[in-house]
């Protein structure tokens, strides 16, 4: 989901197809079916950024004498791992703007 500024988007039309264009039938009918979206979806209601950091956790192995070690991030909010450092928590949505943590360095 991404939350949209619908003034700004129309602002940024208004900017790209100046008002006195003469628009062809097709981009008249785009401009028509877009103002018709943007006024007409479903509005959410506003909730707070929570912001959180992966705690990245390594694993070490020795499978038939060769070491491997894959790590996994997990959200400091929620708990969720996931196998990316993505910049938002795939479960609780936490934005990942603080510093991602080494799971050794949480000690």
């Amino acid at each position: 989901m991404k939350l949209i500024d619908a003034d700004a988007a129309f602002d940024v039309l208004d900017e790209k197809i100046p008002q006195d264009a003469d628009l062809s039938g097709y981009v008249q009918g785009l401009m028509d079916a877009m103002q018709y979206i943007v006024n007409d979806a479903p509005v959410i209601d506003d909730v707070p950024v929570t912001h959180a950091h992966w705690i990245v956790r390594q694993e070490f192995h020795d499978a038939h004498g060769a070491e491997w070690e894959p790590f996994f991030c997990e959200c400091s909010r929620c708990g969720k791992a996931t196998g990316d450092d993505t910049p938002y928590c795939p479960e609780c949505g936490a934005r990942m703007d603080q510093p991602t943590v080494a799971e050794e360095e949480r000690v």
